[in-house]
């Protein structure tokens, strides 16, 4: 009687080892695939939110410039101003000149104005 060599079970240890990694790899993966759709899905959410953030911020931006405007034309300043508003004389504007220097640095000088002419006075 020839004896021939016992075949392998399909169910020995290394195939069952091997099952057990495919198998540990696979629910990792699928609980990767979970948690990075999580992520993008509260990143996508703060993003709404700053974008929102950003639009009111830029609606205030816009409300305060057009105050500010407001607030800079010639007849408000004279208006708050009051009739203590009065025109400057020479002795109290200068002329500011500025030098550049080699070494960067500026040299700045103020001038006072000699002639009662050279003030450019608006009436």
């Amino acid at each position: 009687m020839s004896r021939s060599a016992p075949r392998p079970s399909a169910l020995s240890p290394v195939n069952l080892a091997l099952l057990g990694v495919l198998l540990a790899v696979s629910l990792f993966g699928g609980l990767s695939l979970v948690w990075i759709q999580q992520q993008i899905g509260e990143t996508a959410s703060r993003i709404e939110s700053q974008e929102r953030e950003l639009r009111d911020l830029e609606r205030r931006n816009q409300y305060l410039a057009a105050r500010i405007a407001e607030e800079h034309r010639p007849d408000v300043l004279l208006r708050r101003a009051g009739t203590t508003l009065k025109i400057p004389s020479t002795r109290q504007v200068v002329r500011v000149e500025r030098e550049y220097a080699g070494d960067g640095t500026y040299t700045v000088r103020m001038i006072p104005f000699e002639q009662e002419g050279s003030v450019a006075l608006r009436r």
